[in-house]
């Protein structure tokens, strides 16, 4: 006896990993697209663009602290910092379903009360569908060099700062 399989039940089993792969393609471009108008409106001092870009609760944080979305936009729009190159590089996008999180390597030279600033190091930025676009909701910053990773150390567990009262908050 030969088994036959339907077209309808070979596409459902052969055609929608494809699909999916497809779709999930279109999710990588469409944030990396995010990501390149980023750092494009950054590099002109476009705070307006960039804030069309954060959630309301936005959030940076990085070795000089904790940003909320208003603050990160006044840095940007200030001229006076001169921001010389902002580069990403090894760019790694996972999509989970409408959120995904981008994992890069950063290089950012710039002038800040007029001091030179070059910052080689780690970005990761969450990123979410909404309002027809993509939202980032948070980035985080880190300086290489700063990490055992540079110093061939091996990375030991900071302890828990709650009390152990608190542990399973």
């Amino acid at each position: 006896m030969s088994v036959r399989a339907s077209p309808v039940i070979a596409l459902l089993l052969f055609g929608l990993p494809v699909f999916a792969a497809d779709r999930a393609s279109d999710d990588v471009a469409k944030v990396k697209s995010c990501e390149e108008a980023f750092r494009q409106a950054e590099l002109r001092y476009d705070a307006t663009t960039v804030g069309k870009l954060l959630a309301d609760d936005f959030m940076l944080t990085g070795m000089y602290g904790l940003f909320t979305k208003n603050q990160f936009l006044s840095l940007i729009g200030d001229r006076s910092n001169s921001l010389e190159l902002l580069e990403y590089a090894g760019m790694d996008v996972r999509v989970y379903g409408d959120a995904a999180v981008v994992l890069s390597a950063i290089h950012e030279k710039a002038r800040f009360a007029g001091n030179p600033y070059d910052l080689r190091g780690r970005r990761t930025a969450v990123w979410v569908r909404g309002n027809g676009s993509g939202t980032c909701v948070t980035i985080h910053v880190s300086r290489q060099g700063d990490s055992a990773e540079s110093s061939n150390q091996t990375m030991q567990p900071t302890a828990d700062p709650r009390p152990a009262s608190r542990l399973h908050d």
